[in-house]
């Protein structure tokens, strides 16, 4: 018989700035459809879904007042990446997709070595932007961000627990390899969690129902749902998969750092979210522990 340790999961998938805005308003619909995302017992941020996730646990409403500044700060990440080498980029972007978008550790730490030479902004002006995004809140208790040494590709899902300051860590998970810099912290530097999995929903092993909210669509991101969320089905887990829809898509565009389109994200996401809440016994673990 499945034997699950703990209730509800969140992962909030990797998806750039428009990611976000999306999973915030899926977040939202969620809750005005009856379905509290806060009652997660865990959470788990990867890329965009850290900020997601870090927000969320804050405590702090899911409104459009979270829009004016995010819009801000997104202007501005378009003009930390202008500088960006597109070369270097394009060959951090072809080992990463080389294997399905999961490359193994020594593919990550090879990544790792040319984000480590790119050319970026500094990264005390990188990190200063999740200074001003996220509420100055401690690191919610049931908050996971992923990351990516740089040094050597190897993966750390950061708690609570883990001693390590939220908004870098959080920055970390973030920092687009080419595009970003490395973020350090505790002494070491790291990269985007998504270099591993853009979802990593292996980490909710244990939980029933998890919820898989992911940004992206079409075919990669079914590929990533399927791995990720293996063992999770192998377990009798109940798995809910959020996935952004051709709407919602058309709405975010091609580019997900396009801060034109916070506002048409968070709609579709918000839309999406409803949509799944309707069902509210989905929401319930169906499979008791021994």
């Amino acid at each position: 018989m499945a034997v699950f340790v703990a209730g509800m999961a969140l992962v909030l998938a990797g998806g750039g700035l428009l990611g976000i805005a999306w999973e915030l308003g899926v977040l939202r619909g969620l809750r005005e459809g009856g379905v509290d995302p806060a009652d997660a017992d865990l959470v788990v941020g990867t890329s965009a879904g850290s900020v997601a996730g870090a927000i969320l646990g804050s405590g702090v409403p899911l409104t459009d007042d979270l829009l004016p500044e995010a819009s801000s700060l997104g202007r501005e990440l378009e003009r930390l990446m202008q500088g960006a080498d597109s070369e270097l980029a394009g060959r951090i972007f072809e080992l990463w997709q080389a294997d399905g978008g999961t490359p193994e550790q020594p593919v990550r730490a090879q990544i790792g070595t040319l984000a480590r030479q790119a050319t970026t902004v500094p990264e005390r002006e990188y990190v200063d932007l999740f200074n001003r995004l996220l509420p100055p809140v401690p690191w919610p208790q049931v908050l996971t961000v992923t990351a990516v040494d740089v040094d050597n590709g190897s993966f750390v899902a950061w708690t609570a627990r883990s001693g390590v300051p939220l908004v870098p860590a959080v920055a970390a998970s973030c920092a687009l390899p080419g595009l970003f810099p490395p973020v350090t912290v505790a002494s070491r530097r790291y990269m985007d969690g998504g270099v591993r999995s853009g979802v990593s929903a292996d980490l909710a092993v244990g939980h029933d129902p998890v919820v898989v909210i992911v940004p992206i669509g079409g075919d990669m991101a079914r590929a990533y749902m399927e791995r990720d969320t293996a063992a999770l089905r192998a377990s009798g887990a109940g798995v809910i998969e959020i996935v952004a829809d051709q709407a919602s898509g058309a709405a975010m565009g091609a580019d997900l750092m396009d801060a034109s389109r916070l506002v048409a994200a968070l709609a579709g996401g918000l839309r999406q979210g409803a949509s799944a809440a309707e069902n509210r016994q989905r929401f319930s673990a169906h499979a008791s522990s021994e």
